[in-house]
C-alpha cells in the first residue's frame, strides 16, 4: 500500500470517526431534550458546591469567573423550559444577576452545566445519578421506582471477603495497608470501581477529612493500624461524619501489637500502647452498637506465620 492510499484510509477511518461521534451527539441531545423539565428542576437542587464537584466530576473542567451569558445571543437552540409569563408588568430590578454576587455563582455553573447538556457533552442520566448517588435528592424525585443504591448484604460480602481472604504483605505504615486492600478489592471484585482517598472536605489536606477506599461510589472502608487508644476515639467522630454522606460504611483495623511491641521487630513502636487490643474491641463494639457499623479486625504479623482473625 503506497502512501497516498494509507493516507487516504486513515482521512476515510477519520470520517466515519467523526461521523459517529456526530450521531452519538445528536441522540444524546434528543434524549436530553425530553428530559428537559427534570433537569431544570433537578439543577435547582444543588448546592453551588455540589454545582462544582458535578463539573469536575463529568465535565473534567469548571466555568470560567468572568463567563458573561446571554441568552439572547446563543447561536444554539435551547432545550430550556421557558419561564413563565406574568400577565401583568413588573418594575425591571435595578440589580441584575451579574451584578450579584450569590446569584451571579450560582447562575454561572447552572449556565456552565446547561451549555454542556444542550451541545451533547453531558447526559441527564449522569446528572440523575451523580444527585442520587451524592444524596442530593431521593429516587422517589424522578417519580420511578428506582432501586436504592447500594445494600447492607453487598456491603458485608466485601467485608467477608476481606476478612477471610486478604492475606497483607509486610506493611510499614496506614498508606501501604490502604494501597494493598484496595488492589486486593480490585482483584477480587473485578468490574467494581476502587477509589482511594476521597475529599470528604473540599479544599482540606488533613488526613483526617479523606476517606480511605470507596467502592462503586457507594461502599466506604477506613482503614486504620491504630497505636493508642486516642486515634480509635477520634475515629469514631470521623465515622460519624462519614455514614451521613455514605450510609454503607466499614471499617478495617490491622492490629500490629505482636509486632511493636517486640523489640527485636524492626516494627518495634516505644510509643505503642500494649493495652490496645483491649481498646480496639472496646471501640469497634461502640461502633456497632452506636453508629451501626462492622469492624473488621486483623492481627499484622511476620510473614510465614498464620494470620489470627479476631
Amino acid at each position: 500500500m503506497g502512501f497516498k492510499d494509507w493516507a487516504l484510509k486513515k482521512l476515510e477511518e477519520r470520517r466515519e470517526k467523526n461521523q459517529l461521534e456526530q450521531e452519538e451527539r445528536e441522540r444524546i441531545q434528543e434524549e436530553n431534550k425530553k428530559h428537559r423539565f427534570e433537569i431544570q428542576n433537578l439543577l435547582d437542587k444543588f448546592t453551588i458546591k455540589q454545582l462544582r464537584e458535578f463539573c469536575t466530576s463529568y465535565i473534567g473542567a469548571l466555568p470560567d469567573d468572568e463567563l458573561e451569558v446571554d441568552d439572547d445571543d446563543d447561536e444554539k437552540e435551547s432545550i430550556r423550559p421557558e419561564p413563565k409569563k406574568l400577565g401583568f408588568r413588573v418594575p425591571k430590578r435595578k440589580l441584575s444577576w451579574k451584578k450579584d454576587p450569590a446569584t451571579r455563582g450560582r447562575r454561572v455553573y447552572t449556565e456552565f452545566i446547561w451549555k454542556c447538556i444542550e451541545e451533547g457533552d453531558i447526559r441527564y442520566q449522569q446528572l440523575k445519578d451523580f444527585a442520587i448517588n451524592n444524596r442530593i435528592v431521593s429516587p422517589s424525585f424522578f417519580g420511578t421506582e428506582t432501586k436504592a443504591i447500594g445494600s447492607e448484604t453487598e456491603l458485608h460480602t466485601i467485608l467477608d471477603a476481606i476478612e477471610e481472604e486478604f492475606d497483607p504483605e509486610k506493611i510499614m505504615d496506614e498508606k501501604e495497608l490502604q494501597g494493598q486492600i484496595a488492589v486486593f478489592l480490585k482483584t477480587r471484585f473485578k468490574g467494581k470501581e476502587v477509589e482511594r482517598e476521597i475529599s470528604m472536605q473540599e479544599g482540606s489536606k488533613d488526613s483526617r477529612n479523606f476517606l480511605d477506599i470507596l467502592v462503586d461510589n457507594t461502599y466506604a472502608l477506613e482503614v486504620k493500624l491504630p497505636t493508642t487508644r486516642t486515634q480509635l476515639r477520634n475515629l469514631k467522630g470521623q465515622l460519624e461524619e462519614y455514614k451521613e454522606k455514605y450510609p454503607f460504611l466499614g471499617v478495617v483495623i490491622g492490629d500490629k501489637t505482636k509486632l511493636a511491641t517486640d523489640r527485636d521487630s524492626e516494627f518495634y513502636d516505644s510509643e505503642f500502647e500494649e493495652n490496645l487490643p483491649v481498646w480496639i474491641k472496646e471501640y469497634t463494639d461502640k461502633y456497632r452498637v452506636d453508629l451501626g457499623i462492622r469492624s473488621v479486625v486483623f492481627n499484622i504479623i511476620r510473614r510465614g506465620e498464620k494470620k489470627k482473625k479476631k
